[in-house]
């Protein structure tokens, strides 16, 4: 019943609430079934890895994404068709947050400090801990 579900009800809701959504920019039939295309490779990479047969569920799993993508990239375009003047604008903002690599990467000393601190104390408690381990 569950695989059933899965299998039918699942897409059939989402591709109608897709298709609604967009005002059928991303048609209800088109994702309707390339929803039950995903699900169906979803089922087949599960049943293959529960039979052993990894390379099989591997290889369902990645036709699955592919799927998923394409979803992902018509839902896209379904939705700025359907908002066009929320995607006018055509280039990036100039501005970024700084992360990562960018400003976060940059530590004030006072935090290389409490890290210098904090490893200090855990080698010194490690230490110790192996001291009267060796002791008793």
């Amino acid at each position: 019943m569950a695989k059933e579900r899965l299998l039918t009800t699942f897409p059939k809701n989402l591709g109608a609430f897709l298709g609604s959504a967009t005002a059928e920019n991303l048609p209800t039939d088109a994702a309707t079934e390339a929803l039950m295309t995903h699900e169906k490779q979803v089922v087949g990479s599960f049943e293959s890895y529960m039979n052993g047969d990894y390379q099989a569920s591997t290889d369902q799993f990645r036709k699955g994404y592919a799927i998923m993508f394409g979803v992902g990239q018509s839902l896209g375009g379904a939705i700025v068709t359907q908002m066009p003047e929320k995607f006018a604008g055509e280039t990036m903002p100039g501005n970024m947050p700084k992360t990562g690599m960018g400003g976060a990467s940059e530590q004030s000393k006072d935090l290389i400090a409490l890290w210098i601190t904090l490893g200090s104390l855990a080698a010194g408690s490690a230490f110790a801990i192996r001291r009267r381990m060796i002791n008793q």
